[in-house]
């Protein structure tokens, strides 16, 4: 078994970690961990991020642009990052109910889906050589759907807002 193919696998963990605490108390705050390690998982098995990449430079071949293709990483680059900005910040807004496992699994696993957004988007292949090349690359990936695993292992879900009734509040 190669390094990569271990990858799938611990996001499927994940998945199913998540998946059993969607039942008793705090069930709710487990959907969107569950969601989100059932499509890392999806990804990284099928891997249908590649024909996207396969598309976009085949694309960039046809078009004549390939030779510019810097110009076209900054103009990406340029929409996509705002982007991101925009959707962490609303993401941490609604996280705000999670426990903080619970946030950390999320994290790794946007970290996670950012770098594959990255890989898929340079039409060019490159990447630095750290993560770019194994065994680089599956490090990364271990590390963080292992991370994400753990984090959903130890997490709790946040007890509930307790009424004082005493004090009339």
């Amino acid at each position: 078994m190669e390094l990569s193919e271990a990858i799938p696998w611990l996001w499927c963990g994940a998945a199913v970690v998540a998946l059993l605490r969607l039942r008793g108390r705090g069930a709710r705050t487990w959907w969107p961990p569950c969601v989100g390690s059932a499509l890392l998982w999806s990804l990284h098995f099928w891997g249908w991020n590649k024909p996207i990449y396969l598309a976009g430079k085949r694309l960039m071949l046809w078009t004549g642009f390939y030779e510019e293709r810097l110009w076209f990483k900054f103009a990406i680059g340029l929409v996509f990052f705002p982007l991101v900005a925009l959707a962490c910040w609303r993401g941490f807004r609604l996280a705000s109910r999670l426990s903080p496992w619970q946030r950390i699994a999320l994290c790794v696993m946007v970290v996670d889906a950012l770098y594959v957004t990255a890989r898929t988007l340079s039409v060019d292949g490159w990447m630095p050589l750290a993560i770019g090349d194994e065994p680089g690359k599956s490090l990364l990936g271990i590390t963080l759907a292992a991370a994400a695993l753990l984090a959903m292992l130890v997490a709790r879900p946040r007890p509930a807002a307790e009424v004082d009734d005493a004090a009339g509040r």
